[in-house]
Order: C-alpha cells, then sequence, then structure tokens
C-alpha cells in the first residue's frame, strides 16, 4: 500500500470480472465527480461512534466509472440528501486512494431519496445497476484529493494497520493452544488408555473372585449297593 501511485488504467480495466491482483494497490483517479448518484454504507463505525461511509461516482475521461468511499459520516437525524458540506469538490478532481474488492452479500440496496440509495455491504454488483453498467469492478477508498473537501465530514479513513498490532498477541494466543493441544491430547489420550485397561483389570479380578465362590454343582452320596 505504501507504493507510488499508478493511474488507475494502468492497474485495473473498467471491463474486467474482478480486480484480480489490482487489489490494494495505490492509484490515482481523475475525473469529475456525480453527486447525483451517490451510495450510503451503513452501520460503519469511526473511533466507536456509530456511523456510515459515503460513496461517490467518480466519472473518467473515458466515460467510466469509479466508486469512491469518501470517508465517513456520523449518524444525523438530517437525510444524508439535505446535509450541508458533505457534497463533494465541483469540476474536475484527482483522488488518490487504495483500491479495494467488492464486499459479498447483504441485501439489495434501498433508495434514500435525492438520488441517493442505501445498503449494508459494499456489494459492487449489486450497487452497478443504480449508476452505471461501466462500473469498475473494485473501489477506490480515498486517502486524498484535489481539491480537497469542504467541511469537516466526509472524515477520510485510516488505511488498515500492516504493523504486528494486537495480531501478535492473537497469534501467539492461538499458537499455545495449538501447542498445549498437540501436547496434552496425546498425554490425556494415553491416561484415559491406562485407566480403561485397569479398569478391564479389575472387572476381570472381580469376576475371578465371583467365580471362586459360587458354590458348586451338588454332589450325590454313593450308598451302598
Amino acid at each position: 500500500m505504501q507504493s507510488d501511485a499508478l493511474p488507475i488504467d494502468r492497474v485495473l480495466r473498467p471491463n474486467a470480472a474482478q480486480p484480480g491482483d489490482a487489489s490494494y494497490h495505490r492509484v490515482v483517479v481523475t475525473g469529475h465527480y456525480d453527486p447525483s448518484h451517490q451510495a450510503v454504507i451503513q452501520f460503519r463505525s469511526y473511533s466507536g461512534d456509530p456511523g456510515e461511509y459515503l460513496m461517490t461516482p467518480v466519472i473518467t475521461a473515458n466515460g467510466s466509472v469509479v466508486l469512491v468511499n469518501r470517508g465517513w459520516i456520523p449518524l444525523s437525524n438530517t437525510p444524508v440528501s439535505q446535509a450541508r458540506l458533505l457534497d463533494p469538490p465541483r469540476g474536475d478532481v484527482q483522488v488518490t486512494g487504495i483500491l479495494f474488492p467488492s464486499e459479498k452479500g447483504g441485501p439489495e440496496p434501498t433508495d434514500a431519496g435525492g438520488g441517493f440509495i442505501r445498503a449494508p455491504r459494499i456489494n459492487l454488483p449489486k450497487l452497478a445497476p443504480r449508476f452505471t453498467e461501466h462500473l469498475y469492478p473494485a473501489y477506490v477508498q480515498l486517502t486524498a484529493q484535489e481539491p480537497h473537501q469542504v467541511g469537516d465530514y466526509p472524515i477520510v479513513l485510516p488505511l488498515p494497520h500492516l504493523d504486528d498490532g494486537p495480531h501478535l498477541s492473537y497469534a501467539i494466543q492461538w499458537f499455545c493452544f495449538t501447542a498445549i493441544g498437540l501436547i496434552g491430547w496425546p498425554i490425556l489420550l494415553r491416561r484415559s488408555v491406562r485407566e480403561r485397561e485397569s479398569e478391564r483389570e479389575r472387572e476381570h479380578e472381580r469376576e475371578r473372585e465371583r467365580e471362586g465362590t459360587l458354590p458348586g454343582p451338588p454332589t450325590s452320596a454313593a450308598g451302598p449297593s
């Protein structure tokens, strides 16, 4: 993700079926935003606060459309179509960001009014009919743009951390659990086998004791002939 940003057409074609190796490349998209068609992605948090992602298409010079995740907006009682200062910059823009593959699942998008649709997942095949048939098969998570956004929202999302972070501790924990399983399971298995063998021996001993105490068949006394 730290490599130099390349024009999107050098990384991915709009008619590609899948993004393939283009995912997570840094790209530059040049064109203009289309604020008449936008998507709100539900159930997204930022610093623990509930909110949504605001996605706006950029129409490139060749007429293809790239969905851009412009960032996070907080939940509000005001419909997003009426919220002030959320509109993207007008005119030509240059968006720099990271290509992300489509998310999977989720229901069909619903109409949110004012040219907005609302969906819980960034499922591009389901979102595409609301925009254009020439939608790129990956979306761009914005990291910078020229000209800049006016206002405090949307908040540009931070990139995923690639350092050890909590994942290292999770890996250590799972390694310990695995080691305990690999070492402890054979020990428990052998102990269980020994206990079953001891129990069988005790059962055989009890059987022999019972057989030794049972009375034998009666014998008839021989009388004088």
